[in-house]
């Protein structure tokens, strides 16, 4: 079963993947907002999309990702931990929120949002602050 966080772009540890159109290759890109939905709401380029809206377009082509690209989702799925991670600052505005709790619909378990870690400390994901009890739940 796939245990899946979401971080900033910023995390350095471990099982991290870039799911954004500019930096996350070949797999990562599968999971990112089209260039055009990223677009229309980013306010530097002139986006106004509300996130209610944005919500639903990803959602969108998130199922056409999924019914194109199924072998790749079921690659992630299969995976045993991954912390998407992405560019923007807010992760309730954020599709990489979205796309984990896509990914807990299809059966992964959702853990939320990486904010500090810790080096020191062994472990498949650095500990996370706000989700400490997962070293219970794993």
């Amino acid at each position: 079963m796939l245990h899946v966080w979401t971080a900033n772009i910023g995390y350095p540890g471990p099982h991290r993947l870039d799911v954004t159109r500019k930096s996350g290759g070949m797999f990562g890109s599968l999971f990112a907002p089209s260039w055009g939905l990223l677009k229309s709401t980013h306010p530097a380029l002139g986006g106004t999309l509300p996130w209610e809206e944005y919500a639903k377009r990803y959602t969108q082509e998130m199922r056409a990702s999924y019914a194109e690209h199924r072998s790749e989702w079921d690659t992630l799925l299969a995976a045993q931990w991954a912390v998407l991670v992405c560019y923007c600052r807010e992760p309730t505005t954020c599709h990489r929120s979205l796309l984990s709790g896509i990914l807990g619909k299809l059966g992964a378990r959702v853990y939320g949002e990486i904010t500090e870690w810790d080096r020191t400390v062994e472990s498949p994901c650095w500990p996370i602050k706000p989700l400490g009890e997962w070293g219970e739940v794993l």
